[in-house]
């Protein structure tokens, strides 16, 4: 057996309808139900049995010790027992070392289940999958459960008699059923009459599983991602990320990659020639290459490290911005972000340049048509999203281009909701600028990128200045370093750039192909499922072909804050507001969105969560 299982057998409750004594300790042709359940749990292919005893805790003990034990039992008293079932699944798993991969959770009063179930459910666990294994027979679940490790923090969590039915429908898609043909895996005893003339059902041979846990599904592959990145794996089970589009999580690659920098190459670039400074210049400069490699970018010199997008977005308005003359325009859209437009704004009132919106259509897609209307011959810089951080619609680039350059204008792409979701090739779209941030990308906080095209960036003056920008500085004067050092005045995010380098190399690695075709089917579903709900209304196009995995929608007469506090109630976390998007908002006569931005590792559970905690909230704000 390559994962070690413990049985955790829960012997401590109490009956109100059984007569008489402890049920655990009527007989069934001559044995005790609590021998009968112990006697499986050790029969089993297991590394560990913990019983919880605590009514009658002695008589229980007592019967215990007459069954022999050919491997490690511990029996512990839950003092509080009368509080509820979760109290004792709590002393079983406090007794269960690190080494244990996986708890099977057994009832004592279900005397009928034999070693041969137990060890079904134990061999369609995979320690390297590690997915939750529950009985079935004719599409209904039964006990015991299988959890991992992961969820033992969660479990934990648990109160009162409620039991595991709600980690389950969080979880789904980590479920493998196995399915029996007996009822002994739902026959419990909690009266007389079911002692009287108990016959054991039959345990013979069983069908094989119909899924097989070595099996890949779109399940596996979420699976598999989730246990990527540190959050999603240590536990947080009763979390459903769903803010993405505000910061994803980070990838152990980058986390790990930070930190060994932190820890043990910890030095500042470019300027010191002992090894610590070598080592972390090579190593920052690496992160430059893997992230023109993740942008198919002409030249790492092309690639200037910066705190976030929005700090690109803004070294652009005041490098770029400082070629512009008065009378020159700038377009830029009615979707953008706060960040790719304030520095448009300021721009235009310290050097008169003027500014031009394209509209949204009906879809809210952004109006091509009145593209052309808006780029004029003064214009010299289109500026637009990428993808929408509300609508999620994917901007035509081909179509911004073309009409761009019809009149000698540049086009910016402000990447930030696009990136994280698979490689970019700047080069095929044909664009001049591109800018995103590392946090979005399952990298560190406080780093971007701004992309430029090298023959603009050796144009452009620095943005910021003094040290490490220049060549050579005198009372009088400076000289500017060469692009990208130019546009990187002080200590630069080396430990970030490092991290996301390491993220963004990650990322490359990835079947996109694959994971777009299985975002777009969980996007699909999500957008079905909200459309379902009476009074609701959805910002963006329907086409999942057209936009990315970030849906956005807003209930009638209730504030998207209010719906977002519901929802995490059930463990959703969703973003309300307006998103820093108010044209945006302005443009769709409304004040805000609760908007729910799924990842890669993003499952069905947590779209049924999302849907759930929506029907709740209108039945709660309504």
């Amino acid at each position: 057996m390559s994962s070690r299982i413990a049985v955790a057998l829960l012997a401590a409750g109490t009956s109100s309808r059984m007569a008489g004594p402890n049920k655990l300790l009527c007989e069934v042709d001559g044995i005790t139900l609590i021998e009968r359940a112990l006697r499986a749990a050790l029969d089993a292919r297991c590394a560990q049995v913990v019983v919880v005893t605590g009514w009658q805790a002695d008589r229980v003990g007592a019967a215990l010790a007459a069954v022999p034990a050919a491997k490690p039992l511990t029996v512990v008293r839950n003092a509080d027992y009368a509080s509820g079932l979760a109290s004792s699944l709590r002393c079983a798993i406090a007794q269960m070392p690190e080494t244990i991969d996986a708890a099977l959770v057994q009832l004592a009063d279900m005397p009928w289940i034999a070693a041969s179930h137990l060890d079904r459910l134990i061999e369609a666990f995979d320690g390297q999958r590690a997915p939750i294994v529950v009985p079935v027979r004719a599409g209904r679940r039964g006990h015991p459960v299988l959890w991992p490790r992961r969820y033992f923090l969660a479990m934990c969590g648990l109160s009162g008699d409620v039991g595991a039915r709600e980690l389950l429908q969080r979880h789904a898609c980590d479920v493998v059923a196995v399915p029996f043909d007996t009822d002994a895996i739902f026959e419990d005893v909690d009266t007389p009459d079911q002692l009287a003339g108990a016959r054991r059902p039959p345990i013979g041979a069983q069908p094989a599983p119909a899924q097989q846990p070595g099996s890949l599904d779109m399940s596996d592959d979420t699976l598999a991602l989730r246990r990527q990145f540190p959050l999603l794996a240590q536990g947080a089970s009763a979390l459903h990320y769903l803010d993405n589009a505000a910061t994803g999580q980070i990838h152990e690659s980058a986390l790990d990659a930070l930190v060994k920098h932190e820890r043990s190459g910890r030095g500042n670039v470019l300027r010191a020639g002992h090894q610590l400074a070598q080592a972390a210049t090579l190593a920052y400069q690496r992160a430059r290459g893997q992230v023109a490699h993740f942008l198919n970018a002409a030249s790492a010199d092309e690639v200037v490290f910066t705190s976030g997008a929005t700090a690109a977005l803004n070294l652009v308005a005041q490098a770029y911005g400082a070629l512009c003359k008065p009378g020159d325009e700038i377009v830029l859209s009615v979707s953008e972000h706060h960040s790719n437009l304030i520095p448009w704004q300021q721009l235009r009132d310290r050097a008169g340049v003027g500014l031009r919106f394209v509209p949204v259509g009906a879809d809210t897609r952004l109006d091509l048509r009145a593209l052309r209307a808006c780029v004029g011959r003064r214009c010299r810089l289109v500026a637009l999203t990428h993808a929408s951080n509300v609508t999620g619609a994917v901007t035509d680039v081909g179509a911004v281009v073309e009409q761009a350059r019809a009149v000698g204008a540049r086009v910016l792409l402000d990447g930030a909701q696009r990136a994280p979701h698979g490689p970019v090739d700047v080069r095929a779209l044909g664009v001049d600028f591109y800018v995103f941030s590392g946090h979005k990308c399952f990298g560190p906080g406080g780093v971007g990128v701004l992309w430029g095209r090298a023959e603009l960036l050796e144009q452009m003056p620095p943005a910021t200045t003094g040290g490490g920008m220049v060549e050579r500085v005198t009372v009088e004067a400076a000289s500017y370093a060469a692009p990208p050092r130019r546009f990187e005045a002080g200590t630069p995010p080396v430990a970030q750039a490092i991290g996301l380098g390491e993220a963004l190399a990650w990322m490359n690695g990835q079947d996109w192909p694959r994971i777009e075709r299985r975002m777009r089917t969980l996007t699909a579903r999500l957008i079905e499922g909200l459309r379902a709900v009476p009074g609701l209304h959805l910002a963006g196009p329907l086409d999942t072909s057209e936009r990315v995995p970030v849906v956005s929608f807003w209930l009638e007469r209730m504030h998207s804050h209010d719906v977002c506090q519901v929802l995490d109630g059930f463990g959703v976390a969703l973003r309300g507001g307006h998103h820093c998007a108010q044209p945006l908002m302005q443009a769709l006569g409304i004040e805000g969105v609760s908007r729910a931005s799924l990842a890669l590792y993003n499952g069905d559970d947590d779209v049924d969560a999302l849907l759930a905690g929506v029907r709740e909230a209108v039945r709660i704000l309504a």
